[in-house]
């Protein structure tokens, strides 16, 4: 928090909070160094500041422990730390949690089981479950007024598709063997008792570019405002993702496969014959050649697929396609 409120104090639309804590105010207040932010900021990283501060003590002696245990001596907090064999904060560690006491919270963490995009199919299934559980209470249910009582949530088709797009080809960070980590280096491969520490691998961010294979079936039929849409959200999240696009079309057979940079398709130049037969299983076994990180299939979901791939797969049909049944990966209807 303090490497990032110097980075940005020196903004001038930006106004930090009064109790924000500055590089150089945790350097004054914990280790008495007079530093100016910008100088600060060149010398000083996370992990170097992080080893700086830290001086809290190992874990607690066995008597210190058994004193916590058996309930005797200190405040509530101490005798806690002390079951737990918590660390106690040296001066440093003491003087930095001072420092930041004032400070607000102002991010949260988020429950990563939760996500926008399964509101409706929370709904459903609570809905079903109402339903079974009032079949034999007759027709004065109460339980039929609770059903009648939940929410009709439909998230919009554009919102999933950027949000499983995105989460599909964005990119990770790798192990790399050939370079410490940064942790590692801020200690110089060394404990604070001055033993020689394991081998720590970094991480990199570099990655090869991500891969995104959309397939179109033209045998189908997708009204052109439709198409619009589709095609701008699709040069949006690649353009966003700096991810590569391969367009596959076709029917019962590969018509045409093109490939474009992020952010350019030719989605929109895309004719539909209609009421035409569909395979497919030629359509992926061709997208398959690309390994993709995923794939779209624009279609209206008639036809066999004897193809199944390891990649995850998003079908993406037409209002009145809603009540066919995908036979793999997860359904989209554009509405």
């Amino acid at each position: 928090d303090a490497i990032v409120n110097s980075t940005l104090e020196h903004l001038p639309w930006l106004q930090l909070p009064p109790n924000a804590v500055t590089l150089d105010k945790l350097l004054h207040r914990v280790l008495w160094i007079e530093q100016a932010p910008e100088t600060a900021l060149l010398e000083w990283d996370v992990e170097r500041l992080y080893q700086a501060i830290d001086d809290r003590d190992s874990l607690l002696p066995r008597k210190a422990h058994d004193q916590g245990r058996s309930g005797q001596g200190g405040t509530p907090q101490q005798r806690y730390d002390q079951a737990h064999n918590a660390r106690q904060d040296g001066s440093r560690s003491a003087a930095a949690r001072q420092v930041g006491q004032g400070m607000i919270e102002d991010l949260l963490a988020a429950d990563s089981e939760q996500h926008p995009e399964d509101q409706a199919e929370q709904s459903r299934e609570w809905a079903e479950r109402i339903a079974r559980a009032h079949a034999s209470d007759g027709e004065h249910s109460m339980l039929r007024t609770l059903l009648a009582d939940l929410p009709k949530i439909r998230t919009p088709w554009t919102q999933l598709l950027r949000t499983q797009l995105t989460r599909g080809l964005r990119q990770q960070p790798d192990l790399s063997w050939s370079r410490p980590a940064r942790s590692w280096l801020a200690r110089r491969g060394r404990s604070a008792t001055g033993r020689r520490l394991p081998w720590e691998p970094g991480t990199i961010t570099a990655k090869r570019v991500a891969r995104l294979v959309v397939v179109v079936d033209v045998s189908g039929s997708i009204d052109p405002p439709l198409l619009e849409r589709f095609a701008s959200e699709i040069e949006a999240i690649t353009r966003r993702t700096e991810a590569c696009l391969t367009l596959v079309i076709g029917d019962d057979q590969v018509r045409r496969v093109e490939h474009f940079e992020p952010g350019r398709s030719a989605l929109r130049d895309i004719g539909f014959q209609g009421g035409g037969g569909t395979d497919f299983s030629p359509l992926l076994r061709e997208a398959n050649r690309y390994h993709p990180d995923l794939a779209v299939v624009l279609t209206d979901l008639d036809g066999p697929t004897e193809f199944r791939p390891r990649w995850p797969v998003l079908w993406a049909v037409p209002a009145a396609c809603e009540a066919v049944v995908t036979p793999f990966g997860r359904k989209l209807v554009l509405d």
